[in-house]
């Protein structure tokens, strides 16, 4: 079995690119607007203590 993790290619961009969207947001209400932000910075907490990744994981049955 093969495995690669590429979290820095798949969630790094992703969180800046929430990150990003959210701070140009304007037509959501201010409540899911904060409730966001929050989530964002709790999984942006989670990849930087290296809690979560991604990975690609390649397997050839025998």
């Amino acid at each position: 079995m093969q495995v690669t993790t590429c979290g820095d290619r798949v969630i790094a961009p992703a969180l800046r690119l929430t990150a990003q969207r959210l701070a140009s947001a304007t037509s959501a209400p201010a409540g899911q607007r904060a409730a966001a932000r929050l989530l964002l910075r709790q999984v942006d907490l989670l990849w930087r203590r290296r809690i979560i990744d991604y990975l690609l994981l390649r397997a050839v049955r025998p």
